[in-house]
């Protein structure tokens, strides 16, 4: 199993930090940054977005030709990640547990890790794998937002309100074929574009 290190936690330094450790470039186009996977890992391109409002989009379609693990760890609170699984399976696990999730295709996780601890991402390999991440910086969020929604589900209220990461966080399930259609429409839109 080989592991990549991850030690950042804005979209493009994670591409950058990808790129690094696969001894290969990534290119920047209309503020979406594209890691095309070089063929001694396998096949696959990453793709992500920064925004100024505390979200941002990382999606990864690959087959890998080799088990691969991305640990993402930095001293800094991470964000709270949505991952959805669109085709294949990944697994996901916290850095300070050895405890893995399986999120297989049509799956979803929320996930946020407690302190400064940080996520590991395994996948297995040659088995095509699309998964979408959608992260969000509670600090940032708050701060855009303002104001506290009341209609909101007190653990996810709860979880948006822990600025300081202080407890560990992760729920799964289903997400609807509505939603699945959507995120693989999103998913073909040309790259680079």
């Amino acid at each position: 199993m080989e592991k990549l290190a991850v030690s950042s936690l804005r979209i493009g330094n994670v591409i950058s930090d990808i790129a690094r450790e696969m001894g290969t470039g990534y290119t920047k186009s209309c503020g979406t940054f594209h890691l095309e996977i070089p063929e001694s890992y396998g096949r696959g391109l990453i793709s992500g977005t920064d925004f100024d409002s505390g979200i941002s989009i990382i999606q990864y379609d690959c087959t890998f030709a080799r088990d691969i693990t991305f640990e993402y760890s930095v001293d800094k609170v991470h964000p709270v990640k949505f991952l959805f699984s669109l085709e294949g399976q990944i697994s996901h696990s916290f850095i300070d547990e050895r405890v893995w999730h399986q999120i297989p295709k049509y799956e979803n996780a929320i996930v946020a890790s407690s302190a400064h601890n940080g996520h590991r991402i395994r996948f297995s390999s040659g088995k095509r794998v699309v998964y979408l991440s959608i992260e969000l910086d509670r600090g940032k969020f708050q701060a855009k937002v303002g104001c506290q929604p009341r209609t909101m589900a007190i653990p996810l209220r709860e979880l948006l309100n822990d600025l300081t990461a202080t407890k560990r966080f992760y729920r799964d399930g289903l997400y609807s074929p509505e939603l699945s259609m959507a995120m693989e429409e999103w998913g073909r839109y040309p790259k680079g574009d």
